[in-house]
């Protein structure tokens, strides 16, 4: 099987930075990206995770069933989606952009993903993170701004 749903571990990979105080304090706009993410703009933060690691899962989910319409399994999937509870990894900066790649590229069956709005979702996180993980690296941070006179 080439497509495939990921693990909540993937999930939570993806999600985890936004509690990651260092991280944040580090990086002083990825907190207001992730909540950029959210569609709903009040409740608790873990709430607001959990419920775009569902969003997330869904897309995953209807990704696969769409690669494999005759596959049964992947019928009972939506209660996989129901059933996720956001868990606070604690992964890194690294982890969380391998992760997010990885969700992509299971998120990728349906047609005209790239204007999916969960996917673009996706898209954007991966960029924060990307960021994030360059503003944090000691070689990006020493490196030259500018060779001009």
């Amino acid at each position: 099987m080439s497509a495939f749903v990921v693990d909540y571990k993937t999930i939570d990979n993806v999600l985890s930075i936004r509690l990651n105080h260092d991280i944040l304090l580090n990086h002083c706009y990825l907190e207001s990206e992730y909540e950029g993410l959210f569609d709903c703009a009040r409740g608790w933060i873990h709430d607001k995770l959990e419920t775009l690691g569902k969003e997330f899962l869904k897309l995953n989910v209807e990704s696969v069933v769409q690669r494999y319409p005759n596959d049964e399994e992947m019928h009972e999937e939506p209660s996989y989606v129901e059933n996720y509870k956001f868990k606070d990894t604690g992964c890194s900066l690294a982890q969380a952009i391998k992760s997010i790649q990885c969700l992509m590229y299971q998120s990728c069956e349906i047609d005209n993903y790239k204007d999916n709005p969960t996917y673009r979702k996706m898209e954007r996180l991966k960029k924060y993170l990307v960021d994030a993980f360059l503003c944090l690296n000691d070689e990006y941070k020493n490196a030259a701004w500018s060779d001009c006179y």
